[in-house]
């Protein structure tokens, strides 16, 4: 299927789960900082504890050349995300968005997972 469909598909499924906007960027355009890291290391309450947490995660070189393999990627935005069950929900949505893309034929989708300033301000990592 043409990807524009399989985005549109994905788009208003997300959409429909609570994401409040969708857009397709190119993969090139992601940026993957290392201070990211050390704010979870030095700054996160639930460091370590997590498999999707430092030092689990991939770091961020590996990342950086894991995306180098994708020419395009689904920016998903959430807003008013306020309490941990939140997390979940995100959580829940991409890995069935994950999932969706996988029967349209897009077998190597991947996601990552973000948390804005404000909400790491009020809920632990």
């Amino acid at each position: 299927m043409e990807l524009e469909k399989v985005v549109d598909i994905l788009a208003k499924s997300a959409k429909e789960k609570g994401a409040s906007s969708v857009r397709l960027i190119p993969a090139k355009d992601i940026i993957v900082e290392d201070y990211v890291r050390l704010k979870c290391k030095y700054g996160c309450p639930t460091f370590a504890k997590r498999f999707t947490c430092p030092p689990y995660a991939s770091t961020p070189k590996e990342t950086r050349e894991i995306i180098k393999n994708y020419n395009w990627a689904l920016l998903v935005e959430f807003t008013g995300l306020v309490n941990k069950a939140d997390q979940l929900d995100v959580h829940r949505l991409m890995y069935d968005l994950k999932r969706e893309a996988f029967f349209e034929r897009f077998a190597q989708g991947l996601c990552f997972r973000g948390w804005p300033l404000q909400t790491l301000r009020e809920l632990p990592c």
